[in-house]
């Protein structure tokens, strides 16, 4: 009976062994070697097929330019300002939106 229970035991402790021997090596080889590289898109913007919806960004200001009005079409968010400033020396309104100290659209402006 002793002779089991010493055969178990062995048994038991090699397979902890080794199972703690498996588990470590998949992390030291991941530290060791480079990450793979993702692979390449299988489609390229040349062959890519055309939006069934397409939609266009809006380019300069609400006012000048104003952006459709479909449901498609979301509202800035709200961390974007938009704000109108007359310049006296210029004679003309400037236009900007900006996001935080970055402009996110380029400045324009509207003549008196």
């Amino acid at each position: 009976m002793k002779s089991y229970k010493s055969f178990f035991f062995g048994i038991a402790s090699v397979l902890s062994v080794l199972t703690a021997a498996w588990g470590i090596e998949p992390s030291a080889r991941m530290n060791s070697a480079m990450p793979p590289e993702p692979p390449a898109d299988s489609v390229s913007s040349e062959t890519a097929p055309p939006l069934h919806y397409p939609f266009d960004d809006r380019y300069g200001d609400r006012t000048s330019n104003p952006h459709d009005t479909n449901g498609m079409y979301l509202k800035d968010p709200a961390n974007i300002k938009e704000s109108v400033e007359y310049d006296p020396e210029n004679n003309r309104y400037n236009i900007n939106e900006r996001m935080g100290d970055l402009f996110y659209r380029n400045p324009s402006y509207m003549s008196f």
